[in-house]
């Protein structure tokens, strides 16, 4: 994108979720809403503030006017959403828990939200990456380097603006299969 002069614009961030991301990156979001991580036993707070804030994040996703450039103010390029409360039930009361099932339910829904907005760009191409950034053992810990441990999934999704991109993705461009 660029402004009235023809020069480059940096993309927008937006980020809500985890507070580590701020700690991480202090400048660099344009709309930013950490949440406190580190009560474990909160499994909560971090996940209900994403849920405030996605619906307004989400709202101008691949709506750029492409007749004339325009962008809505609100209109992010990339949007950073860091859900903490799965971490925390596991932590907490381990994977196999009925709070790790209310959990995931919430994900659920949330993801739910998340995918139909990125189905709904059909002009553009919109991609979606979700991912863990850790696994969990049977007794919820992560930290150690065993397999339970150290796999986590990545699920990218693409807008249907995005057309057939016959990608693979399925660990051999990396070396995994």
């Amino acid at each position: 994108k660029d402004d009235n002069d023809g020069a480059m614009l940096a993309p927008k961030v937006a980020f809500v979720g985890d507070d580590t991301w701020v700690d991480l990156f202090p400048d660099e979001f344009d709309d930013c809403h950490p949440f406190p991580s580190f009560n474990t036993r909160d499994l909560d707070t971090v996940d209900d503030g994403c849920l405030v804030h996605l619906p307004r994040l989400l709202r101008n996703l691949g709506r750029r006017n492409l007749s004339n450039s325009t962008v809505p103010k609100e209109m992010f390029e990339v949007i950073v959403v860091h859900f903490l409360g799965v971490d925390h039930v596991g932590h907490t009361y381990g994977p196999n828990n009925i709070h790790m099932l209310k959990k995931l339910e919430q994900m659920d829904d949330a993801l739910e939200t998340i995918l139909a907005t990125i189905d709904s760009v059909t002009d553009g191409c919109q991609v979606s990456f979700i991912f863990g950034d850790h696994g969990m053992t049977e007794d919820g810990n992560h930290g150690g380097g065993t397999d339970d441990e150290t796999n986590a999934a990545l699920f990218p999704h693409f807008s249907p603006g995005c057309g057939d991109l016959d990608v693979d993705l399925t660990g051999s461009e990396v070396g995994l299969q």
